[in-house]
């Protein structure tokens, strides 16, 4: 790639070859970001420090934020920053705990800024690979827990009955399988027999990671939808229906061949049928706590559905609807969709939905078929996948305030955003470098 040419000066920027040397660190560590996520939070803030320092230095701020608006789906998410950034002005909650609930938001925006470091398709297969290595480091250590492996106590939080390694139980079964996803589809664009082979079984390895080995139920629903998607890739609406079949039984045969995993359905159906909504739930009861956070947050939600309680206002709110009841007081309610509608209403509810439909229109539009998947570009294929991912995820936790499974969300926004920008977006001269292209 040229890079003869330097990026035009910024008034009050640094020079111009400081300004592409500090560009490139952006993107660089937006790179090494996505390595980061799955396995340190401080590594991952690192990272993230690195990047807004690059792009600062660079002093190209008007076209990574031109990016906001560029496409649909990072200018759904800064409206809905900037909507609940707005009701923190009649929140009940004090302000210091809106804000800090506007700085688990924040994330949204950073969509447009990861569009614009991952323009390039080498950047963004670079950040798909580094994703790629630090899931399989994951569950390599994984693996060698549940086999019984000693590994050092401060590397893994694995206990018997359940082999996470550097997250817990819920962000390890979603991240493993989006990782499972990406494997396969890599298995099936290989050319080389080698590479095929590898990548098919690190896809089935990873499957048996979430449902035997790890203890997130989250990730067996989503692990599940991922292979419904990949029949409707592979075959249309028709293998979609024969994909649904081999699902449920494969769900039979593990349930009765597994221990660990029968037992954990079996607790959930059992926290579900012995849930009463006119009696609280003990603490250790996940499906009943569930249930009972979402029954008292809709009844908030009908309290103030359009402007909802304000930003940060749902444990206090909360608290205040179940005074003298004797029922926990949760942070959030274990849905992103009913916490959004708590504190912003149903608008802030309908503006993530709509941008979880717009991602999952812009992967979605590829024909099916064999030839047609393997052709399917990655980014495409995270685009609906992403958008599957944080709907399934979001409707039994409250993904947007969790800083791993957030921050990649934005992550893989941004880099779906910048192929779509770069699909829509007019050739650029021969003798302009894409590297530094204003």
């Amino acid at each position: 790639m040229s890079t003869e040419s330097a990026p035009p000066a910024v008034p009050g920027s640094a020079s111009p070859r400081w300004a592409l040397r500090a560009d490139r660190l952006a993107t660089n560590a937006t790179i090494a970001l996505a390595f980061a996520l799955p396995v340190s939070t401080a590594l991952a803030n690192a990272c993230l420090a690195a990047l807004l320092a690059g792009w600062l230095v660079s002093g190209r701020w008007r076209p990574a934020l031109a990016q906001v608006v560029a496409t649909a789906p990072a200018a759904l998410a800064a409206l809905l920053l900037g909507w609940l950034l707005l009701t923190a002005a009649w929140s009940a909650a004090s302000w210091s705990e809106a804000m800090a609930m506007a700085r688990k938001y924040s994330d949204l925006v950073l969509i447009g800024l990861f569009a614009w470091l991952l323009r390039e398709p080498a950047a963004r297969a670079r950040a798909i690979d580094a994703f790629c290595a630090a899931m399989l480091l994951t569950l390599a250590l994984s693996c060698a827990a549940a086999a019984g492996l000693s590994l050092p106590s401060g590397l893994v939080k694995a206990i018997p009955g359940n082999a996470v390694v550097f997250k817990m139980h819920i962000t390890h079964g979603l991240l493993m399988s989006l990782a499972a996803l990406i494997f396969a589809h890599r298995g099936l664009r290989s050319e080389g027999t080698r590479a095929r082979v590898f990548w098919w079984c690190a896809c089935a390895l990873a499957s048996a990671n979430v449902l035997f080995m790890i203890d997130g139920r989250t990730g067996y629903v989503v692990l599940a939808a991922f292979a419904l998607l990949a029949a409707r890739l592979r075959a249309g609406w028709p293998g979609v229906a024969a994909a649904l079949l081999a699902v449920v039984a494969s769900a039979v045969t593990a349930y009765h061949g597994a221990d660990g995993l029968r037992s954990r359905i079996d607790l959930a159906v059992s926290e579900a049928r012995e849930w009463r909504a006119d009696r609280p739930v003990q603490a250790n009861d996940s499906i009943g706590s569930r249930l009972e956070f979402w029954s008292n947050s809709a009844t908030l939600v009908r309290e103030h559905p359009l402007a909802g309680h304000g930003l940060g206002a749902f444990p206090a709110s909360y608290a205040a609807l179940t005074a003298g009841s004797g029922r926990q007081v949760p942070h959030h309610p274990h849905n992103e969709f009913l916490l959004l509608a708590v504190q912003a209403g149903l608008p802030a509810a309908a503006l993530f939905a709509w941008l979880l439909v717009r991602l999952y229109g812009a992967g979605s539009a590829s024909p099916s078929g064999r030839s047609s998947t393997r052709a399917l570009p990655v980014e495409a294929l995270l685009a609906t996948a992403i958008a599957l991912w944080m709907a399934l995820g979001c409707a039994f936790n409250s993904l947007l305030i969790d800083h791993t499974e957030s921050l990649l969300f934005a992550l893989v926004v941004g880099l779906v955003c910048a192929w779509l920008h770069g699909q829509s977006a007019p050739a650029a001269p021969e003798h302009v470098s894409p590297e530094v292209r204003p």
